[in-house]
């Protein structure tokens, strides 16, 4: 499979004939594309149906069809290149103290500490002590928010120590609670303590 990487996005929702997205970047998109889904590990052709600001609608054309691993370390060696040949991407220094490990962009949700909703984000990669995020927004975030990862059903507090436009590098200040409440549960209704 050879295909053109355009940019990142995540699911706001979707349904059998289409999905709505955001978008990581602005700018026009082609009248179709492929739509690839990592968690689900497919793809599907789609064709777009709307678009306004950074949110868009796609039309699927036809079944999903089945991604290998091997077509998914593709397709993120072509992000990286890309990132790499952005001219607002700044130079990394690694400070890590623990091997990062890829995540296949799964879904979190960040909250303020006392569990307002501020924002979904995609896990870009994670390590013991902390993880590299997408952001889908710019709007301003406090140092310390809690992180729910929406795959795992757990929830932690993190410390944000970069941010670089549409990605933050946040350290964990707490260790993995499980939380077995759906996200919008944990975000509308009064629960017991996290920490």
């Amino acid at each position: 499979m050879n295909r053109l990487y355009l940019e990142t996005a995540s699911v706001v929702d979707i349904s059998d004939g289409g999905i709505r997205i955001r978008r990581t970047h602005g700018g026009q998109l082609p009248p179709t594309l492929t739509a690839f889904d990592l968690t689900e590990k497919t793809f599907r052709f789609a064709k777009i149906a709307w678009a306004r600001g950074r949110d868009a609608g796609l039309s699927f054309k036809g079944a999903a069809h089945r991604v290998s691993e091997d077509q998914i370390a593709a397709m993120l060696d072509q992000e990286r290149v890309w990132l790499a040949e952005s001219p607002a991407t700044p130079v990394a220094v690694e400070r890590r103290l623990s091997p990062r490990k890829r995540t296949r962009f799964r879904p979190a949700i960040l909250l303020t500490v006392d569990r307002r909703p501020l924002e979904e984000v995609l896990i870009f990669d994670i390590s013991d002590g902390g993880a590299r995020l997408r952001r889908m927004s710019r709007q301003k975030l406090p140092p310390l928010v809690l992180m729910y990862d929406v795959t795992q059903q757990t929830a932690r507090r993190v410390r944000i120590v970069w941010n670089r436009t549409v990605e933050i590098g946040v350290s964990f200040d707490s260790a993995p609670v499980s939380h077995t409440m759906a996200g919008s549960r944990l975000l509308s209704e009064p629960a017991p303590p996290l920490f």
